[in-house]
């Protein structure tokens, strides 16, 4: 209803038993997200910095594990880590050598979160 949110419900199966989840994320190249215990907005930016994509969260919900992924723009899987949050933040780079120019999208979250941002590679 904000024209800026997308939701998305799917089916997964977790060790064969089918599950399903409704999420919500919103694209931008710097944007905030949900209140965590700290009573501060979740930020997450990234940023491209000759070839690597600095990625950056604050304030997060919770210092659990996540994923940072890249995806192409038809949602192909580039590259993937996992970074465990210090103190409800993390700091990461992903390299993009290689890459063409053009639109991506990074997701970082974990089964209780997750925010996505668009970015262009130049």
């Amino acid at each position: 209803p904000d024209g800026e949110t997308f939701w998305h419900t799917g089916e997964y199966a977790i060790s064969g038993d089918p599950a399903t989840r409704i999420y919500s994320f919103q694209l931008g190249c710097s944007s905030t997200t949900g209140i965590g215990e700290n009573k501060k907005e979740t930020t997450f930016s990234v940023n491209q910095l000759d070839n690597q994509l600095l990625v950056k969260a604050n304030y997060l919900k919770s210092s659990d594990e996540l994923v940072v992924d890249l995806f192409d723009i038809t949602g192909k899987q580039i590259n993937g880590k996992k970074i465990t949050p210090v103190s409800e933040a993390f700091e990461t780079s992903v390299d993009i050598t290689g890459l063409t120019k053009g639109t991506y999208l990074v997701r970082i979250g974990n089964k209780n979160f997750q925010k996505v941002a668009k970015v262009i590679v130049k």
